[in-house]
């Protein structure tokens, strides 16, 4: 599955609110292409995907995505502290 093909099965998978979904195709495809799928979308996509994810997944997907996704304040949960 190339990169392109990633992005619509991610996006098809949060579209439709589908958590499992969303890990298979972590668990698939590893964290580097799963973390460049979601690097291209707004923060608000990418704190949507990482809320379907378990906290040490997110974390470990966090750590591969752009600093400038990072640091937004959508990826953090408000209050908090803890990344999304």
């Amino acid at each position: 599955m190339n990169q392109k093909h990633l992005s619509t099965c991610l996006r098809s998978a949060l579209a439709e609110r589908r958590p499992a979904a969303v890990r298979e195709l972590l668990d698939h495809h590893g964290l580097v292409p799963f973390a460049s799928a979601l690097a291209a979308w707004s923060p608000r996509v990418v704190a949507d995907a990482l809320s379907l994810l378990p906290p040490v997944r997110r974390s470990a997907v966090l750590r591969h995505l752009p600093s400038a996704l990072r640091e937004d304040r959508l990826c953090v949960q408000p209050g908090t502290g803890v990344r999304a």
